[in-house]
């Protein structure tokens, strides 16, 4: 739905202009997806993808999901290092992966 597509990106756009100032780290480019089984993406080039579906989270699920892909482009894995790097940025983001799994088949669309 093209709608919670835009809204993503409405949403997600100054997630990611707020991290890369603290972080100092640049996404080339940020772009929203329909994809179901994931809610997000960080190629190795830089580009972030968001699921269209984080239209409907609350916002402190979509900034940990911000957080998760950013920390990816200084760990293209889930080592204990890009966990530690997301934990440094979202001490709590745990609390946003309980949202997920809790609301995660609630979602419409």
């Amino acid at each position: 739905n093209n709608f919670y597509k835009q809204e993503t990106l409405t949403r997600m756009l100054p997630i990611i202009a707020k991290l890369e100032n603290q972080t100092k780290l640049k996404v080339k480019k940020v772009g929203v997806t329909f994809a179901r089984t994931r809610w997000g993406s960080c190629a190795s080039s830089g580009s972030i993808n968001f699921s269209y579906r984080l239209a409907q989270t609350d916002p402190f699920v979509q900034h940990y999901l911000a957080v998760h892909e950013m920390a990816h482009l200084v760990h293209q894995n889930h080592s204990a290092d890009f966990w530690a790097q997301v934990s440094k940025w979202m001490p709590n983001y745990k609390e946003a992966e309980l949202w997920l799994k809790q609301h995660r088949l609630q979602l419409k669309v």
